[in-house]
């Protein structure tokens, strides 16, 4: 008999949460976020977070865009 254990992201936000999970073919859970760790998953704070939402730290991934006006047009 084998054990699969996936590892699933614990963000969570008020309306929801991350979908992301990471199956293994590990038997044990320290197997299953050693595998994790190869594919950046981190664990900290008894949780398990995909690369997005880990980080270094733990901190959520921030992206920003800044949006440049085309064609001369300025920003009203």
């Amino acid at each position: 008999m084998s054990a699969r254990i996936t590892l699933r992201c614990d963000r969570e936000w008020r309306d929801g949460s991350c979908p992301r999970q990471l199956p293994t073919l590990a038997a044990t859970v320290d197997d299953a976020r050693q595998y994790g760790a190869l594919e950046h998953w981190t664990h900290h704070g008894g949780r398990d977070y995909c690369p997005l939402h880990g980080g270094p730290t733990g901190r959520t991934a921030t992206v920003r865009l800044d949006i440049a006006p085309q064609n001369g047009d300025t920003p009203s």
